[in-house]
């Protein structure tokens, strides 16, 4: 067992199988049975759990690359990352009571486009270009559903 990681609702197991070197990442509510075996636990050696999650472990996807957002928060839709901020750099700017820009440096994963397209129209990415492109194309594909 290398540690537990609470992610959102969710606690994960970090952990080597057997032998094997490579992470697993277990979600405990679904371990049904566990078996207590007689052996010796061997920790990866020089492993960091802090570092295997600020490089993306929990970015469920492929290579991943930080980049600066820079974000628009409406309707008191930021409110809450004065206090859970997505990044350690992060800055906030309140533009007007009910609004704020967010900036900061994060790490480019599946969860951050699932994350920053849950807040709909309540949302305006500025920066990175490619991601305001994407934003722009999930939200004109969602639009159309709705109007046929």
């Amino acid at each position: 067992m290398q540690g537990l990681v609470q992610y959102g609702k969710v606690i994960y197991w970090v952990a080597t199988i057997n032998d094997h070197k490579d992470l697993r990442l277990l979600v405990l509510h679904r371990i049904q049975k566990v078996t207590l075996k007689d052996e010796r636990l061997c920790p990866l050696e020089h492993f960091d759990l802090q570092t295997y999650i600020d490089q993306g472990a929990f970015g469920f996807g492929g290579k991943v690359d930080s980049i600066e957002l820079v974000a628009v928060f409406k309707n008191g839709a930021g409110h809450h990352l004065v206090e859970t901020p997505l990044a350690k750099d992060q800055q906030i700017t309140h533009i007007d009571p009910q609004t704020v820009e967010v900036k900061a440096e994060v790490l480019e994963t599946p969860q951050l486009l699932r994350g920053l397209s849950s807040f709909g129209p309540d949302i305006e990415v500025r920066a990175p270009d490619a991601l305001k492109a994407t934003m722009a194309e999930r939200h004109r594909l969602a639009a159309e559903q709705y109007i046929n």
